[in-house]
């Protein structure tokens, strides 16, 4: 009966230890799909933003020809510095999100990592524990197996 236990646990800790795994490297999966999503939806805004910002300079362009048709060379020299500028702006703040969302992609996986690992740990020392357990028992048994043989052939009749 012990023994048929032990088989059962033997069994199912890798099962478990599998499933542990797999449920990490799907968490682990999901978080860089979130991180990734993030990202995009931040490039998205920003891309949003420079077209919001181009489209807005270009019909401040097309008011000042309008109205002012000689004077518009100095303005229009001050609201394209002004674009490249805000462009300038706007990479800036999405590389540096863009780094921050790495950065702490970068942290999830070690995290997850180091869980994975310590997991395997956990996993392997259990499994050498269960491995050293079966092999008493088996020589417990074995001995006990002995005895009974030794008491059957002293109690037997030649």
């Amino acid at each position: 009966m012990i023994l048929g236990r032990m088989s059962t646990s033997v069994r199912s800790s890798p099962a478990a230890s599998q499933a542990d795994e797999m449920r990490m490297r799907a968490y682990r999966l999901q978080l860089q799909g979130r991180q990734e999503a993030e990202l995009k939806e931040l490039g998205d805004r920003h891309a949003e933003q420079m077209q919001k910002t181009t489209e807005d300079q270009q019909h401040r362009l097309a008011e000042i020809h309008r109205a002012y048709d000689v004077q518009i060379s100095e303005e229009a020299e001050r609201l394209e510095e002004h674009l490249h500028e805000t462009r300038l702006s706007a990479e800036e703040r999405i590389s540096a999100e863009k780094r921050m969302g790495e950065d702490q992609l970068e942290k999830t996986k070690a995290s997850n990592q180091q869980r994975i690992d310590a997991f395997r740990q956990n996993g392997d020392v259990q499994i050498e524990k269960l491995r050293k357990d079966l092999q008493a028992t088996t020589e417990v048994l074995h001995q006990q197996a002995r005895k009974s043989a030794k008491r059957d052939r002293g109690s037997s009749p030649v």
